[in-house]
């Protein structure tokens, strides 16, 4: 059932609603709608059958060249890359002349650029046959990205190989705008060198603790070996009580739009130098206050570091820590701070629940 803006309901509602724009590192690479406005799944259902990791993310894929190619790879991946026949769709050239410098043939799009031209396809074909791969060409660029993706699962450099579907495409690009301003050809094997040596500078890079020296990977791009990635092992620890004849805080801030996570832990640090400057413990035990947020605990303890917008809550602070004897804040693990951050979580969803009975 609607309800009007200016209901109770709505407006306790809507003040706790907020959007977040985040970096993409959430977007499913099969599931979300992110290439086109159509799910991958639903467009290439033949490869989402057959492939092995059905809920990857995007943000696996990221990371691995320089954010230019990597934002060309995507206008590739969506047909919009400034090609002939992407700018006669858009009546910026005439349509006489959409034909592939190359072949002088065919019309220039995106797939033929870059996959399904002779020439374009025998380097491809030539460096997978380094990897022992075959494959068949998929009929356009997104289904392409695709089933590159599943191919990268059949080796164990997988994150190389990923690399090479960037550097290949960037070289062709490159050598297309060489051949259509200055009137540049490039053979085959003389393509093949420029993609090798841009591989291994892009593998170093990428990875610089390589072992491989740069002319060793491009000899040999195929048998580049990438470090493991560093196993991230949880510290989990156990609360710990106080000492005797002390008193301890543990803080933790929980919000729901404004103003926002790292002011809410600030404010509870507030809240509990406020709580124990006027009890008859201030007096009596020294204070150490806990808390997960390292900035919290760096603002706190120089108020210079933290943002402007914190300077009032900063000062308020400062006046507490003046009238107070013996004080302390430090760092504490997140799993030692459960009960805080549980409690604060659902102070906040008593608040949201309160306000939607009242109505």
């Amino acid at each position: 059932m609607p309800f009007s803006q200016a209901s109770p309901f709505f407006i306790a509602f809507s003040s706790n609603i907020f959007f977040s724009v985040g970096c993409g590192d959430r977007i499913n690479f099969w599931h979300d709608a992110w290439s086109a406005d159509t799910p991958l799944k639903d467009l290439f259902p033949r490869i989402f059958a057959l492939s092995s990791l059905r809920d990857g993310f995007v943000v696996d894929y990221g990371g691995l060249a320089p954010p230019k190619v990597e934002a060309f790879i995507w206008q590739a991946a969506r047909d919009r890359i400034a090609v002939r026949d992407f700018l006669a769709a858009r009546g910026l050239i005439d349509s006489e002349v959409n034909i592939c410098p190359f072949c002088n043939s065919d019309k220039e799009t995106v797939h033929h650029l870059l996959f399904s031209y002779k020439f374009s396809w025998t380097i491809w074909s030539f460096l997978l046959n380094l990897w022992g791969l075959n494959w068949v060409m998929p009929g356009n660029a997104s289904g392409f990205l695709c089933s590159w993706h599943e191919i990268t699962l059949q080796v164990h450099n997988s994150e190389a190989l990923m690399l090479l579907a960037f550097v290949v495409s960037w070289s062709l690009w490159l050598d297309r705008n060489e051949k259509v301003f200055k009137g540049k050809d490039c053979n085959v094997m003389g393509m093949v060198s420029i993609i090798s040596r841009r591989y291994a500078l892009w593998i170093k890079a990428r990875w610089p603790d390589i072992v491989q020296h740069v002319e060793d990977i491009f000899q040999f791009p195929h048998l580049v070996l990438i470090p493991p990635k560093a196993i991230k092992t949880k510290i989990v620890k156990q609360w710990q009580k106080p000492a005797v004849g002390c008193l301890k805080f543990n803080v933790d801030g929980f919000s729901l739009g404004k103003p926002g996570d790292a002011s809410i832990d600030v404010l509870a640090v507030k809240e509990a130098l406020s709580i124990y400057s006027t009890s008859c413990w201030a007096q009596m035990f020294p204070l150490t206050i806990e808390s997960d947020s390292s900035n919290t605990v760096k603002w706190v303890k120089d108020p210079s570091s933290a943002p402007w917008r914190f300077r009032q809550i900063m000062m308020r602070i400062e006046l507490f820590k003046q009238s107070l004897g013996s004080w302390d804040i430090v760092l504490i693990p997140r799993s030692t701070n459960s009960m805080a951050d549980g409690l604060a979580k659902q102070g906040v969803c008593r608040n949201i629940a309160a306000s939607g009975t009242s109505c």
